[in-house]
């Protein structure tokens, strides 16, 4: 009867297994399949499980995180992908992870504003007062700090000029960005980016 039991549960796991290989298209092999999945993984634990405060995160600590985030993997995956290997490669990609992570972590208000205004600064009709009133609608409305060059793009385009009108001087700084030190570029996209503005060709130009 036990014997039976044990046979019946071997059977069972077996079936699983094959169940799991199958839909990773029949890949066996632990390290094959973080290869493979690797990209989605690595936005996971970027978007999901870090954030600008936990990028001084040591081993330790980093560890938690990412059993945590294991769970969070499709069952198949952790079916062929034993934690301690996940964890393991995580680790070895660690300078790459957090940095990623730093990356893409929401500016704080008092770190973008400035950024801001030196790019928009160029565009005729903003001017401080501009700028004052805009920050005031901010606080009172307490809008997420992330947004915040995107409400104040918006913001410089309702009162000060067209949309047409506006692009066209965002892409006369990047044309002037041409000479920037690379850092400052990356500083530049970023903010480009976060204006919502990303069908600009000339974007593609920097670096």
């Amino acid at each position: 009867m036990f014997k039976k039991m044990i046979s019946k549960a071997t059977q069972k796991v077996s079936e699983v297994s094959s169940k799991a290989e199958e839909s990773l298209g029949g890949i066996k092999d632990s390290s094959k399949v973080i290869d493979k999945y690797w990209p989605m993984i690595e936005g996971m634990l970027v978007k999901n499980f870090l954030s600008k405060t936990t990028t001084n995160l040591d081993d330790a600590a980093l560890e938690k995180v990412l059993s945590t985030a294991y769970e969070a993997l499709p069952a198949p995956v952790r079916l062929v992908l034993p934690k301690e290997k996940f964890i393991e490669f995580c680790l070895s990609k660690k300078g790459d992870i957090l940095q990623k992570a730093k990356s893409t972590a929401p500016i704080s208000l008092e770190e973008l504003l400035p950024k801001f205004i030196a790019v928009v600064s160029v565009v005729d009709g903003v001017n401080d007062e501009l700028i004052r009133e805009g920050v005031k609608i901010l606080e009172e409305k307490e809008i997420d700090s992330s947004n915040l060059a995107k409400f104040i793009g918006e913001f410089v385009v309702q009162r000060a000029l067209s949309k047409e009108e506006f692009e066209i001087r965002v892409s006369e700084v990047i044309i002037e960005a041409k000479g920037m030190e690379d850092d400052k570029k990356e500083e530049l996209k970023a903010i480009i980016d976060r204006l919502g503005v990303k069908e600009l060709e000339i974007i593609k130009e920097i670096g």
